[in-house]
């Protein structure tokens, strides 16, 4: 059993990871109004603003993995966190300690979906991009036959519009 101020200790990196998943959640919701809004910059600086919120995850990661060790809790990728941990919670921190590890599941979660819905926003958007330059650019650079059978571009001036229409 934790005593009570490593139970808060870890209450307190629980809110932390909280904090920090929802706030990947904001950035990831501001990459899609971004990407829809064509905000480069915008998409730059949350590029930024993720690799410092991941670095500060990691950091996270390893206070729980060093909080596990010095209370003689050995964590593994095979049984779920929560079950792992809350056996060692006192009771009276237990409801708290189920209820954080639960929000953070359902924050986790939410994130992965977000997650896929932007990398296939930004997928398609890419899609969209290489197609229409290849519409654009591709019909120009196109190699065909001229009038009298010899072969040249299709479109010497780089447009894909007649040049008498």
């Amino acid at each position: 059993m934790l005593d009570e101020r490593v139970a808060d200790r870890w209450l307190a990196v629980f809110d932390r990871e909280e904090s920090l998943v929802s706030r990947l959640i904001e950035i990831l919701q501001s990459d899609q109004r971004a990407v829809a809004y064509a905000r480069v910059e915008e998409l730059e600086e949350n590029i930024r603003l993720k690799e410092a919120l991941l670095a500060d995850v990691q950091v996270v990661e390893e206070s729980k993995k060093r909080l596990g060790a010095a209370a003689g809790i050995l964590l593994s990728k095979e049984e779920p966190f929560a079950a792992t941990v809350l056996p060692h919670f006192p009771p009276a921190h237990r409801a708290r300690a189920k209820e954080s590890l639960e929000r953070i599941r359902s924050l986790r979660e939410a994130l992965s979906e977000l997650n896929d819905a932007t990398r296939q926003l930004m997928v398609h958007g890419l899609w969209l991009v290489r197609s229409t330059l290849g519409a654009v650019y591709g019909a120009a650079g196109a190699k065909g036959y001229g009038e009298n059978g010899d072969y040249r571009p299709a479109y010497p001036t780089g447009r894909i519009v007649r040049k008498d229409v």
